[in-house]
């Protein structure tokens, strides 16, 4: 794309990411409760507000549990399936480490390791990733994402250095906001609830993320090799790293991939 910040490249996102189905299982084989050989799973209504929530889990048989269905931290996981168009396409990362998987009705999105999991993570809470996929699943009851549905969006792939340095001030600046909203809700109460300061927060990350995702917020690793003297690896290098690491598709037309190294970030 020519209207790229210099140094950047685009693909869509299953080119740097594999996206894994959830795990099926029987109604009488979940449990609420934790006990022994059973694994927390995940479901569409632990996905809010962009980040996941392990209240009211369910408990399912360590052996309906493939190894890749095991959550890993960086996993991007997105309610699938859904009555409810406000629902389906939501997404939150998983921050930390944590032994669990996710149900049937969501899905994965796991970053190769020559992607910052974190920069990868944010793309799927800007506005354009929500409205379309929306727009995209639409049906007439039920509302399902495909696997073809991801193929409608561009990721924006800077640097692996400049994704990094995207992904610490995003943190920092919603942080940051995050503690003027709490302070807003205080005053808010005070007034008797005259001020929303949650729909206030939601523009000003929505902004963000626009100029993270338009070398807007850091500079880039073009300029600063510049400055610096030296040379870096581009976004389109950066991606040929990637698509090096990809077999050709198997006879059943399914594209498999080489064992990978431990994610970096």
């Amino acid at each position: 794309m020519s209207d790229l910040p210099e140094g950047w490249s685009s693909c869509s996102p299953l080119e740097v990411a594999d996206l894994i189905r959830g795990v099926s299982y029987k109604k009488g084989e979940a449990s609420t409760e934790a006990a022994p050989g059973l694994v927390p799973l995940l479901r569409a209504n632990n996905i809010d507000a962009g980040r996941l929530n392990f209240d009211n889990l369910l408990f399912v048989p360590d052996n309906r549990v493939s190894s890749e269905q095991r959550l890993r931290a960086g996993d991007v996981v997105l309610a699938m399936s859904s009555g409810s168009q406000a629902v389906v396409g939501k997404a939150a990362s998983l921050s930390m480490h944590w032994q669990g998987t996710f149900g049937a009705f969501c899905g994965v999105l796991r970053a190769a390791a020559e992607i910052d999991a974190g920069y990868f993570g944010l793309f799927f809470q800007t506005g354009s990733y929500r409205k379309g996929m929306s727009a995209l699943a639409a049906g007439t009851n039920i509302n399902n994402i495909k696997r073809q549905y991801f193929e409608e969006f561009t990721l924006p792939v800077p640097p692996l250095a400049e994704q990094k340095r995207i992904v610490e001030q995003v943190e920092a600046l919603i942080a940051q906001a995050q503690r003027v909203a709490d302070r807003l809700t205080r005053l808010s109460r005070i007034l008797g609830g005259a001020a929303s300061p949650a729909v206030g927060l939601g523009h000003f990350v929505q902004i963000v993320l626009a100029k993270a995702f338009s070398a807007g917020l850091v500079p880039t690793e073009a300029e600063l090799a510049r400055t610096e003297g030296r040379g870096y690896e581009s976004g389109e290098e950066l991606l040929a790293r990637v698509r090096g690491a990809r077999v050709e598709p198997a006879a059943g037309g399914r594209k498999m991939l080489r064992r990978r190294t431990a994610r970096r970030g």
